[in-house]
């Protein structure tokens, strides 16, 4: 399961390498158009619907294989699994992070042809992406603490979130 997950990190940087020419500071639109196909060495590149699954995913990989461990108190494949979770998503994050500041029309063009909603998305984009990385970071924690049956901590820190989003929305949007 280890090898397969380290090969799957290498994949997805290599698929970011592919479609980040952050030299140029643009997508490379011949790349983006290949998305879901086969590439080299056997790596598919992701769709933005899989790369949002994998996103999402990683922690509850975490909380299954953990919890496995859990159950025969093996403590050293424990932290094995949580901290190659950990460097997964927090990867996955800080791409995603990079795309987002450095393509944030290009990646809402994806999505629209609406000049006035890429305007206002590009810079909704941009404030939102710093928050990816902690949020992978986040999210995998809560998933390692749930699999050692430490579920409340990440109940508590998801309430006080929502409670902090709810906030601090209805204050930025209506003053």
């Amino acid at each position: 399961a280890i090898a397969r997950e380290r090969r799957l990190l290498a994949d997805l940087r290599e698929s970011a390498d592919l479609v980040l020419d952050t030299k140029e500071k643009k997508l490379q639109t011949s790349t983006v158009k290949k998305l879901g196909t086969r590439a080299s060495h056997g790596c598919i590149r992701l769709t933005v619907a899989d790369a949002k699954w994998i996103f999402d995913n990683v922690g509850e990989g975490v909380v299954v294989i953990a919890s496995q461990y859990w159950g025969k108190r093996d403590m050293t494949s424990i932290k094995q699994i949580v901290s190659l979770s950990m460097r997964a998503g927090l990867a996955l994050g800080l791409i995603t992070m990079l795309a987002a500041l450095l393509f944030p029309t290009q990646l809402l063009g994806l999505l629209t042809t609406e000049a006035d909603v890429i305007a206002e998305g590009a810079v909704y984009l941009t404030i939102v992406a710093w928050s990816f990385g902690f949020y992978a970071v986040s999210q995998t924690i809560i998933a390692a603490m749930r699999s050692v049956e430490n579920a409340r901590v990440g109940l508590y820190i998801s309430l006080v979130t929502l409670v902090f989003n709810i906030g601090l929305n209805y204050i930025l949007i209506f003053g």
